[in-house]
């Protein structure tokens, strides 16, 4: 199953798995643009939280490249525990 990042009306993002392809008909009512597809949830999630005006995440091969960066050299593997390890070592930026 892949998993992408469906952007809906003003610029929010939702990481969604979906079994097959993904085209106008069976998502084009729920997103106005899908990014993916991403091999995993991780890089999908990394996308949609931090991807919009990055210019370090501009597209599917550079969240995948994060995601395997962050999780060889910290053993990041969720955005959940992205998001506690950059509060802890004071990372500056948004986090959940």
């Amino acid at each position: 199953m892949s998993c992408y990042v469906g952007l809906k009306s003003g610029n929010r993002r939702e990481t969604f798995s979906y079994r097959g392809y993904v085209t106008s008909a069976t998502h084009g009512k729920v997103y106005n643009a899908i990014i993916g597809p991403f091999e995993t949830r991780f890089a999908a999630d990394l996308m949609a939280y931090f991807g919009a005006n990055n210019i370090h995440m501009q597209s599917v091969f550079h969240a995948e490249q994060w995601a395997r960066r962050l999780k060889g050299q910290y053993g990041i593997s969720s955005l959940k525990q992205y998001c506690a390890w950059a509060k802890k070592h004071a990372i500056v930026g948004k986090t959940k």
